[in-house]
């Protein structure tokens, strides 16, 4: 088959899920069905262990695109490309005629989220951020953005990298539309433009939570992840879940989060020429 050239790279609790959604609907763009392949990254996004998957031929990865026909775009959704050093020299060595999108969230915000979405999922130890944080490097590690995209626009030229930013979420049509522009594709009229999707969920049951998480952790976790039957502790979390209002991040975190951005957000000012958030 033809080389993917299309990817959607990051970030993590961006907006990513919202946007698969809803370009998978568009005739003229296929995506595989595991929205993220993670294929060209060496760690893994959560353990930041070696990624199994790096080390696959070529053909595994393209293997996911062969009920693509000829005309159609064909993407990659992976929000762990963003964090890897790496990933621009690897991604245009790859296909230096790739069109790469970049949603990017107030690193605060995104960090706090992240953590949510991790311990609801029953993959973090603790409730307690800090000490988690230094244990999954995943957490704060996806929310640097600014040295990684100057070298990608850097690589690639400027026509070939569009950054969306998850508070353009509120005008979706606005925000599909530039980037149908950006794809060159034909208009649609897609279902779901409001639909919130992949929200981080409160846990209804703290002692079920519990037991799910140490089932996981555990022999017989691993003897689940072995047999491929994950999606049964995955059914228990989101029976246990429930919608949250809002996620808010709790004070001493949001200023400790502030201070460890603020020098990242202050260099992405500067590269794109306008004011994205406050540093």
């Amino acid at each position: 088959m033809s080389k993917v050239n299309f990817m959607c790279i990051g970030a993590p609790k961006s907006g990513t899920t919202w946007l698969y959604q809803i370009l998978n609907q568009h005739p003229d763009i296929f995506i595989p069905k595991e929205k993220e392949l993670h294929y060209f990254n060496a760690l893994h996004p959560e353990t930041y262990l070696p990624n199994q998957n790096f080390s696959k031929d070529i053909a595994w990865y393209h293997s996911f695109f062969k009920d693509s026909k000829s005309a159609m775009l064909t993407a990659d959704f992976s929000t762990s490309y963003l964090a890897d050093p790496d990933m621009a020299q690897k991604l245009f060595q790859y296909n230096p005629n790739l069109k790469i999108l970049i949603m990017l969230r107030n690193p605060v915000a995104r960090a706090w989220s992240h953590f949510s979405f991790l311990q609801s999922r029953g993959m973090l130890r603790s409730n307690n951020f800090f000490e988690e944080s230094k244990r999954n490097q995943s957490i704060l590690n996806a929310g640097h953005y600014a040295n990684r995209i100057e070298v990608l626009i850097q690589q690639f030229t400027a026509s070939q990298v569009k950054i969306l930013f998850y508070e353009e979420l509120n005008e979706p049509e606005k925000l599909i539309q530039s980037v149908i522009e950006f794809l060159q594709l034909p208009n649609f009229s897609p279902e779901g433009l409001h639909q919130k999707v992949n929200a981080t969920k409160l846990v209804k049951s703290t002692a079920l939570h519990e037991i799910v998480t140490f089932i996981k952790h555990s022999l017989l976790g691993k003897v689940l992840n072995k047999l491929k039957m994950n999606n049964l502790l995955i059914y228990f979390y989101n029976l246990n879940a429930a919608n949250q209002a809002k996620n808010e991040v709790p004070e001493e975190i949001e200023a400790y989060l502030r201070n460890y951005y603020k020098e990242d957000i202050k260099k992405l000012n500067t590269l794109l020429d306008k004011k994205i958030w406050n540093p």
